[in-house]
């Protein structure tokens, strides 16, 4: 009987544990500014159509990815870029031996994109701004 009882309470753990899948999924793609990568950045995706907690990912080289715990549910979001870009210039840095890229934060338009986001398409985001003139 005691074994018998193991075996339920084993069934029972498995059941449980199969039911803690999430309708998150896995989000990654590329951002742009001017059709041009995001040389490195912040990301900040927020649904529009319920209350999840916003989400982000940094940038490197015009790409980003966010995992799926951290991961958006299928629906409309709102898509929001802090970024920098490099000027083309060197600049001596105090705190470094050689010269470095010069970065600037690049000025966005105060509008933000809205994406529709699914499982076709969440991991191959594509992310365009416009740059304030």
């Amino acid at each position: 009987m005691t074994t018998g009882r193991l075996s339920f309470i084993a069934a029972f753990g498995f059941a449980i544990a199969g039911c803690g899948k999430t309708d998150r999924m896995m989000v990654s793609g590329n951002v742009m500014i001017d059709q041009k990568p995001v040389d490195q950045g912040l990301l900040t995706i927020e649904s529009v159509g319920n209350s999840d907690k916003p989400t982000g990912a940094s940038i490197t080289n015009g790409k980003f990815t966010i995992d799926q715990s951290h991961g958006l549910r299928p629906g409309n979001h709102r898509v929001i870029l802090q970024a920098e870009r490099r000027t083309g210039k060197k600049i001596r840095d105090r705190q470094m031996p050689t010269e470095v890229d010069e970065m600037v934060i690049v000025n966005l338009k105060t509008d933000r994109l809205t994406a529709p986001i699914s499982v076709d398409n969440a991991q191959h985001l594509e992310f365009n701004f416009n740059e304030a003139r």
